[in-house]
This record gives C-alpha cells, sequence and structure tokens, in this order.
C-alpha cells in the first residue's frame, strides 16, 4: 500500500505522495477554513476587549535588537534549521497521534492555535501604530511553506481521526483506516520536505528581510 507501483524515490514521491493530496481536497479546505477563523478570533479578541491590548514600541533599534538577540540565543543558523523542522515535526505528529483517538479534534487545536497567536499579535501591531509591515516580514516568509505543510498534515491526520465514523462507501472500517493511514505517511514525507524549507527560510530570510523592513521603516 506504501509502495504503491513505483520502482524509483523518485517515481514513489511523484505517483504515491503527490497521488495522495487531491484525496485530503475536502478535508484540507476544512482545516484551512478552521485556521483562518482562528486568526480572525485572534484579531478580534483586543478589538472586542481592550484589557487585552499590549502598547508596542516605535523605536525601530529596538526591535531590530530583540530580533536578532532572540535569534542569537536559540544557536547558530544551522541549529535554527533543525529546532524548527524539529519542533513543527513532534506537534504535527503529537496532532496526529491524538487525532485517532479523538476523531480529528486535537490534530485541528494545534493546527489552529497558533493562528490565533499570530492573530492577536497583529492586532497588537495594528492597535499599537506599529507598521503590520514588520509583522508581515517575520512571518509570511516561511508561512508560504509552513502554512500549507501544517494544512497537508492536519488534513490527512483528520481523516484518519473521522473514518471510523465516516468510512468511505465500498470499504470496511479496518481498510479504510489502514488507507488513510497509508495516505497520512505518504502526505508526511511532502510535509517535512515543506517545514525544511520553512525552516530555513526563517532562519537564512526571515532576519534579513526583517532588518531591510526596519531599516526602510527607520
Amino acid at each position: 500500500m506504501l509502495k504503491g507501483d513505483a520502482t524509483t524515490l523518485w517515481r514513489w514521491l511523484r505517483r504515491e505522495t503527490l497521488a495522495a493530496v487531491p484525496g485530503l481536497r475536502g478535508q484540507a479546505a476544512f482545516v484551512a477554513f478552521c485556521m483562518a477563523a482562528a486568526f480572525a478570533v485572534g484579531f478580534a479578541a483586543p478589538l472586542v476587549n481592550p484589557g487585552l491590548r499590549i502598547p508596542l514600541t516605535h523605536d525601530t533599534d529596538a526591535w531590530v535588537a530583540n530580533f536578532i538577540g532572540y535569534y542569537n540565543l536559540l544557536g547558530g543558523e544551522g541549529t535554527l534549521v533543525s529546532l524548527a523542522v524539529w519542533q513543527n515535526s513532534r506537534v504535527l505528529l503529537a496532532g496526529a497521534f491524538m487525532s485517532m483517538f479523538t476523531f480529528g479534534v486535537v490534530g485541528l487545536i494545534l493546527a489552529m492555535a497558533p493562528l490565533g497567536i499570530l492573530g492577536f499579535v497583529f492586532a497588537q501591531f495594528v492597535l499599537s501604530g506599529v507598521s503590520p509591515v514588520v509583522f508581515l516580514a517575520a512571518v509570511a516568509p516561511h508561512s508560504l511553506f509552513e502554512v500549507p505543510a501544517v494544512i497537508l498534515a492536519t488534513a490527512a491526520a483528520f481523516r484518519l481521526g473521522v473514518v471510523f465514523i465516516d468510512p468511505p462507501k465500498g470499504k470496511t472500517v479496518g481498510a479504510a483506516w489502514l488507507h488513510a493511514l497509508s495516505d497520512l505517511v505518504k502526505t508526511g514525507v511532502l510535509v517535512l520536505g515543506l517545514l525544511v524549507v520553512a525552516g530555513a527560510v526563517e532562519v537564512y530570510v526571515t532576519p534579513r528581510l526583517v532588518q531591510l523592513v526596519m531599516a526602510g521603516l527607520s
């Protein structure tokens, strides 16, 4: 089931891994909607409740110093890439595992939570009058790869979790579960690749982009 008819690694990636993605369209759309809703709720929270507002400094030099200091504190660039990939991978793995026992709910919550936090932080930039471009420079580049990875992984895990209560027609629950597990593993290969690229962009591109943006605003 995992090997298919592929005879080389490239063929397996092309025929099996990529072929598993279209079957997750419905689940992926649902996950993307939930993540967008989490971002919207996080953004709206400080707008509705002024007590949640956090004043931010307009000192661009302080922003750059804090940002670079944070990266230096965590270690060298190679270490940071590994750390980013490991952190994201273990969260997605935990979500996939727990999804099997919670009908996909835990995996969905773990995917939504970071977007809710990002929405909350973005609102602080807007309310404090700090240019949102700073936030976008820090978040957008690696999110182009990380968010699709999270959506794919969560969609595959969600299908694995709900297959017990909604198996495809013509398949037993056991056969449907094995097929969903197979697609989760296949999709995981693509997800891991996206996370590696996202980690590299976050470490090698994001700090330099933020510095450029801050220099342009100062």
